[in-house]
């Protein structure tokens, strides 16, 4: 199954939100960002947007810690980002690019020991949604004892 593509009206109607907010909400990594379709042109995919407000209504109906045991009961596939999904949430293709605006969004990410940049899949989830996890987390972006 291909991924549909969305334009920013359309994005706009599904998430109810004018498109400045949407533009700010990606600059701090709490919405799926935009992927380049031209040279002027942009687009979303539109599951990655259907799952935001899916996960973003149920934050707003339950507040309590009932909506966190729902994102964290979720499927996943894997427990970490593969290098596509991470090129999706950055708009960036490169690995040090990628690592760049993780760090410049307050991201919290490990490297391997082939270098390649580890985001949880969970903790993903939870930056996008907009929920930040202070303290719960660890406060560099270097694998421990390394």
């Amino acid at each position: 199954m291909e991924d549909k593509i969305i334009r920013m009206p359309e994005v706009m109607a599904k998430v109810g939100l004018r498109k400045s907010a949407v533009y700010n909400m990606i600059k701090r990594g709490e919405f799926p960002a935009q992927i380049r379709l031209g040279e002027n042109s942009v687009g979303w995919i539109e599951a990655d947007v259907d799952e935001w407000v899916r996960v973003r209504g149920e934050i707003g109906r339950d507040r309590g810690n009932e909506s966190l045991a729902r994102i964290i009961r979720m499927p996943m596939d894997g427990e970490v980002l593969n290098p596509g999904e991470l090129a999706l949430i950055t708009g960036r293709q490169d690995m040090p690019s990628q690592a760049k605006w993780l760090v410049s969004h307050g991201w919290v990410f490990h490297h391997n020991d082939e270098g390649r940049l580890i985001v949880g899949r969970l903790y993903s989830r939870l930056k996008l949604c907009g929920i930040d996890l202070p303290g719960m987390v660890a406060k560099s972006n270097r694998v421990p004892g390394r």
